[in-house]
């Protein structure tokens, strides 16, 4: 938590909450926490992966990866939330736009290494 403080008192304005692993009650008692930050700052508040804990912490999108809950199943139920998702390929951008996500973040990307 001190770190998001930090972050926003820094002028940043979206904060992404990522935790892989650990209880659900952890996970929704800091995002809230987070949550109630961002309000204080003005700032936009997103959760990684867990469309679960963003619905109960009250932020305002979700980020979901290639393996995580469909996007179009995301803005069926939960219209009003930012929807951000990952693409690793053209093909999955492509059918990213056409499911009217939000946002799209390219996946990793591994550097050839020569010889």
């Amino acid at each position: 938590m001190d770190a998001a403080r930090a972050f926003l008192e820094g002028g940043v304005r979206i904060v992404q909450y990522r935790r892989k692993e650990g209880s659900i009650r952890v996970m929704l008692e800091e995002a809230r926490t987070i949550r109630r930050l961002c309000n204080e700052y003005g700032a936009v508040f997103i959760v990684d992966d867990r469309v679960d804990i963003a619905i109960l912490s009250d932020a305002d999108g979700v980020h979901v990866g290639l393996d995580d809950a469909p996007v179009n199943e995301i803005r069926r139920r939960f219209g009003g939330l930012i929807i951000g998702a990952s693409a690793s390929t053209i093909d999955e951008a492509v059918q990213g736009e056409r499911l009217a996500r939000t946002t799209l973040a390219p996946a990793p990307c591994s550097q050839a290494r020569p010889g």
